[in-house]
C-alpha cells in the first residue's frame, strides 16, 4: 500500500514537472522560430493565388496561361519530393541543422523567382522553395513534439496551423499593393531570415549559413541584366547586412568564445593571440587577392566562391565540433581529448558539476534516446 502511495506521488510530481516545463517560454519561442517555415508555407500558398490575378495583368507578362498554371500546379509535386528526401536526411542532420540546410536554398529559390523574368526560373525556383518547404515541415512539427509535453502537444499544434493560415490570409490582405515579384522575395527572405536568425538562440546551431545567404544574395545581383542592376541595388546592400551580422554578431563571438573555451588555462592567452594572428593574416589575403580575383571570375564568380566558404564552415561545425553550451571549461577540454563521451548529451543542459564526482551532472545522466 505504501508502495502504491510511493509510485502516485512520484508520477504526480512528475506530472507536475512537466506541466511547469510546458509553461516555460523558451519552448514556445523555440515553436515560433521553427515554425516560420509553415508562415513560409502560408505565404506561399496566397502566392498561388495572387499569381492567377496579377500575373495576367502584367503590362511585361512573360508566361502565357499554361505556364502559369504549372508554376502553380507543380508546387505540390516538389512538395512532395521534399518530403522523400526529408526521410533519409532529416534523421541524419536533425531539425535544427536541417533548417540550417534549407532555410537559405529556399530563399535563394524566391529570388531566383523573382528576378528570373523567365518561365525556366520562376518554375525552377517554385520548385526549389517548396522541395524546401516539404523538407521541413514535416521535421518541424516532429521537432515541436519532442520539445513540447504530452499534455500541450494539441496546443502546440494548433499554433502552428495557425500560423499557415495566418499568414496565407495577411498575404492575401497586403497583395493588392504589392507586385508578385515583390511578394515573392518578401516570402522568401522574412520567414528564413527569422528563423536563421532565431536558430541562433536554439543551441547547436551552425550560423555561418547566414552568411552565405547574404553572399549568394551579392551573387545574384552581378548575374543579373545591367537594366535591373540600375533598380536592384538594395538587394546588394540586403546580402552585405546578412554578410556583416552573421560574422559580427554570431561567427566571430561564438569562434574565439570556442577557442577560449577548449584550451588548457596555461596556455589560452598564447593561442588566442596565434588565433586572432590568423585571423588578420587570412584578412590581408582576402583584400589583396579581392581585386585580381574580381578580373578573373567577375564579382559574382567572387561572391559565389565565399558563398562556398561559408558553406563548408557550416557542414564542418555541424559534423566536427561537439557541442560546449552549458559545460564547464574542464569537461570541455576532456570533450577534445576524449577522456569522456558528453558532446552527445542534449544540447540545453547545463554542467552543475555537484559533488566531486559529478553525479549530479546532468550532462551524465540523460538517456540516449533523449540526446539531441
Amino acid at each position: 500500500m505504501l508502495k502504491m502511495e510511493k509510485k502516485q506521488e512520484e508520477a504526480s510530481k512528475a506530472a507536475k514537472q512537466e506541466e511547469k516545463k510546458s509553461n516555460n517560454w523558451p519552448t514556445l519561442l523555440a515553436t515560433l522560430i521553427t515554425g516560420q517555415v509553415l508562415t513560409g508555407m502560408g505565404l506561399n500558398v496566397a502566392l498561388h493565388s495572387i499569381l492567377v490575378v496579377q500575373v495576367p495583368q502584367d503590362t511585361n507578362r512573360f508566361m502565357a496561361d499554361n505556364q502559369l498554371n504549372w508554376a502553380i500546379a507543380s508546387c505540390p509535386l516538389g512538395a512532395m519530393a521534399g518530403c522523400m528526401l526529408a526521410m533519409p536526411v532529416a534523421p541524419v542532420l536533425g531539425a535544427r541543422r536541417l533548417l540550417m540546410f534549407s532555410q537559405p536554398l529556399y530563399a535563394l529559390a524566391s529570388l531566383v523567382v523573382a528576378l528570373g523574368q523567365s518561365f525556366p526560373l520562376v518554375l525552377l525556383g517554385r520548385l526549389v522553395m517548396f522541395i524546401m518547404l516539404g523538407m521541413s515541415e514535416t521535421t518541424v512539427r516532429g521537432y515541436v513534439s519532442e520539445i513540447v509535453p504530452p499534455n500541450r502537444r494539441t496546443l502546440y499544434t494548433a499554433i502552428l496551423n495557425t500560423m499557415v493560415f495566418a499568414s496565407q490570409a495577411i498575404g492575401l490582405l497586403i497583395a493588392q499593393y504589392v507586385h508578385w515579384t515583390t511578394f515573392h522575395i518578401g516570402a522568401g527572405f522574412l520567414p528564413a531570415g527569422i528563423c536563421l536568425a532565431g536558430l541562433y538562440f536554439i543551441h547547436n546551431s551552425p550560423n555561418g549559413s547566414l552568411s552565405g545567404l547574404g553572399c549568394a544574395t551579392i551573387a545574384v545581383f552581378f548575374y543579373l541584366p545591367e537594366a535591373l542592376q540600375q533598380t536592384l541595388g538594395w538587394v546588394v546592400l540586403v546580402g552585405a547586412t546578412l554578410t556583416q551580422y552573421s560574422f559580427a554578431c554570431i561567427i566571430a563571438p561564438i569562434a574565439l568564445t570556442y577557442v577560449n573555451e577548449l584550451l588548457p588555462n596555461r596556455t589560452r592567452t598564447f593561442c588566442a593571440n596565434i588565433l586572432m594572428g590568423m585571423m588578420n593574416t587570412m584578412l590581408f589575403m582576402f583584400v589583396k587577392t579581392f581585386s585580381p580575383l574580381t578580373e578573373l571570375i567577375g564579382f559574382g564568380g567572387v561572391f559565389l566562391l565565399h558563398m562556398a566558404v561559408s558553406g563548408l564552415q557550416v557542414v564542418y561545425a555541424t559534423f566536427c565540433l561537439p557541442e560546449t553550451k552549458g559545460l564547464s571549461l574542464e569537461r570541455i577540454q576532456h570533450l577534445f581529448q576524449k577522456v569522456e563521451k558528453v558532446a552527445e548529451a542534449p544540447l540545453h543542459v547545463g554542467d552543475t558539476e555537484q559533488g566531486n564526482n559529478g553525479k549530479d551532472n546532468p550532462a551524465l545522466n540523460v538517456a540516449p534516446s533523449e540526446w539531441a
